[in-house]
């Protein structure tokens, strides 16, 4: 049986996982997904997890997943947002440009270099998991229907946006990242909750076709699980 190991960034990304791609994935069951939260600190034997902090916990943590499931049949990744990473993660001394996808390619291949693991894809979100929220604005809508300005908000939400080349090209800087725009807009928006049930609806072929890195990611996954 196929396994995939997806190491999250988080809650939201962990309840993206288990709900939304491991159906997509495995539509008969005929597979494993398992959806960590990254571990970022040890401490008198307690564990604590969630969010994307130094590199080395988080390489530790990551190979420790490696050596636990060997074996050709499993399949190892990560969700982790291009936003906020810290600067001591392989390859941030690269100079950013505005081809931001070729720029989180050079991260990903950096991060593969150091784990080194043929079993392993790393993989960053352009920009961060709110990124899948904003492709598609109607769902977003539609999830904060009862709100009596929502149609103007999202109209706002989608001008503020269509100066970008892509969705996934909206830019990463503390007022204007994507969670920002959406909670400025709908400050009742709840990550973990809201996020998932979001791209949910929206489902995984509309948001490969929004986000073609985010596709990228899901292909080459698809490759490795047949």
């Amino acid at each position: 049986m196929k396994r995939l190991i997806i190491m999250c960034e988080g809650a939201t990304e962990q309840t993206f996982c288990k709900q939304v791609l491991r159906p997509y994935l495995f539509p008969n069951l005929e597979g494993e997904l398992k959806a960590p939260e990254i571990a970022f600190a040890r401490h008198h034997g307690n564990i604590y997890r969630g969010g994307v902090r130094k590199y080395e916990p988080f390489r530790k943590d990551l190979v420790n997943t490696l050596k636990q499931y060997p074996g050709s049949g499993n399949t190892f990744t990560t969700m982790l947002d291009l936003y906020a990473l810290p600067k001591d993660y392989p390859g941030r001394h690269l100079v950013k440009t505005e081809q931001f996808r070729s720029y989180v390619e050079r991260l990903e291949a950096a991060l593969a270099d150091d784990i080194d693991d043929y079993r392993f894809v790393p993989n960053y979100l352009l920009h961060e998991f709110e990124t899948l929220v904003l492709a598609d604005l109607p769902n977003l809508g539609t999830q904060f229907a009862d709100d009596p300005q929502v149609g103007k908000k999202i109209v706002a939400l989608e001008k503020s946006i269509t100066k970008f080349s892509s969705i996934e090209a909206v830019n990463d800087t503390p007022s204007g990242a994507p969670s920002k725009r959406i909670l400025t807009a709908f400050p009742q928006y709840n990550k973990r909750l809201d996020g998932p049930s979001i791209t949910k609806a929206s489902g995984i072929d509309q948001l490969r076709e929004r986000c073609p890195h985010f596709g990228a990611w899901i292909t080459t996954l698809q490759a490795r699980l047949a």
